[in-house]
């Protein structure tokens, strides 16, 4: 620490006269001047927002008028949460005329503001409506917040409505042409393959230490064999990723390492999502675009196992990362995992302080899973007797934890019927 730095904001303004003379000068005026012209812009839209939030009360025995924010800071809140919302209003059949704003200036994707600009009311002036109608008494019924409770789909909307969104035309046919590009004929099914490191957030995210979400990373190399055995099997495997930290080297010509080419977008990140057959991920924010489409996702290396969620498509799986005693290497059974807390745990020091340790699926148990819902989705599975006795014990020990029906609503995601088969002994003891 430099001691000599001075701690206040005013001691700090001198020094830095001092230090840079009239350059220091200038540039303060400059920024104070922007700071005022910017606080003076913000009272006259409050201001003139003021009759009609009036209006909108007086109203309201007739036409319901709510205004609220959409996540715009997170990816996966702002893909999961407007999808939601929708489906919500659908299911429930709401009648309120909702207006939105962009909770941030900047969006995770292009693409995908575009698509909620064109499917909701959305607009920067709303801000002010908002504002004003939160500082004067009573307006509580004209707030509304899509992702209220933390982009969790609880009353299970999702699996009764189909998506809300779409490409347009023009859209598709450019989607198409990608893929021709690239070598898929007409009829050819491909997979999107996610999986998730530190680079994305430590480039897009806000200025803080994000190594908290370090215990959700995994490394891509892990997955060459599931890569390689669904190519094999006549897919085409998209390696997603708007950044990632390392390249996916397969020499395979129907595996393709999206995430670093000359050709990746903001619109085919959200197109090819939205299109693939399945999708192979890790708990990653983009991820949530196939999961709004309906797409059967396997999820794999994902933690924390608490948050395993309802979803939209009964299909879609998750197999969680291996937790182990630190001193013994010894598994941690389902009831270890909620007695000690584990099974929610969102920072990486909580697993630390708790004494255990993270070891991620082998490329064998990924493919394993992968390959369960592929057989689920073509036809040839087969089932065996105990595989929904095996589900239930899962859940019914899971609804012991406390915070259960804070994170779960009706029931869709399943563990893989494979992992329980051979692991339930002792995960299930």
């Amino acid at each position: 620490m430099n001691f000599s730095t001075p701690k206040t904001f005013w001691s700090r303004q001198v020094h830095q006269i001092k230090e840079e003379g009239l350059v220091a000068v200038q540039r303060k005026a400059h920024n104070a001047t922007g700071i005022a012209f910017s606080m003076l812009f913000e009272v006259i839209l409050c201001a003139l927002a003021v009759p009609f939030v009036f209006f909108v009360r007086l109203i309201s025995p007739w036409v319901l008028i709510r205004i609220g924010h959409l996540r715009s800071d997170a990816f996966g809140h702002s893909v999961f949460d407007p999808e939601y919302y929708l489906s919500e209003k659908e299911t429930e059949n709401n009648k309120a005329f909702d207006c939105f704003y962009f909770q941030t200036k900047n969006h995770p994707n292009e693409q995908w503001s575009l698509m909620v600009r064109r499917t909701l009311r959305i607009n920067f002036l709303f801000r002010y409506l908002d504002k004003v109608n939160r500082f004067i008494p009573g307006g509580e019924l004209h707030q509304k917040v899509a992702g209220e409770i933390g982009s969790r789909d609880l009353g299970g909307y999702l699996a009764k409505t189909k998506t809300h969104f779409s490409f347009t035309d023009e859209e598709n046919e450019r989607g198409l042409k990608f893929l021709e590009s690239k070598g898929l004929n007409v009829g050819d099914k491909f997979i999107c393959l996610l999986v998730r490191d530190s680079s994305y957030k430590e480039k897009y995210g806000d200025k803080r230490d994000w190594s908290y979400h370090s215990y959700r990373d995994t490394d891509i190399k892990d997955y060459r064999h599931t890569a390689i055995t669904l190519a094999r099997k006549g897919y085409w495997v998209f390696r997603m990723g708007k950044i990632v930290r390392k390249p996916f080297k397969v020499d395979h010509p129907r595996i393709l390492d999206y995430a670093n080419s000359e050709y990746r977008s903001d619109f085919l990140d959200i197109w090819l999502f939205a299109n693939c057959y399945l999708g192979v991920q890790t708990t990653a924010g983009i991820g949530m675009v196939s999961l709004l489409f309906r797409i059967p996702l396997s999820v794999v290396n994902a933690l924390p196992l608490g948050h395993i969620n309802t979803v939209s498509n009964p299909n879609t799986i998750w197999l969680p990362k291996n937790i182990v005693w630190a001193d013994n290497k010894k598994p941690l059974t389902l009831k270890e995992q909620i007695n000690t807390g584990v099974i929610g745990f969102l920072h990486s020091e909580n697993y630390k302080n708790a004494k255990v340790e993270l070891v991620d699926n082998l490329p064998e148990e990924i493919t394993e899973t992968v390959l369960e819902l592929e057989a689920k989705l073509t036809g040839n599975w087969q089932s065996h007797p105990q595989d929904d006795q095996l589900q239930n014990k899962f859940w019914n020990i899971l609804k012991t934890w406390e915070q259960f029906p804070k994170e779960h609503g009706k029931l869709q995601r399943k563990m893989p019927d494979t992992f329980l088969r051979e692991n339930h002994d002792w995960f299930l003891a």
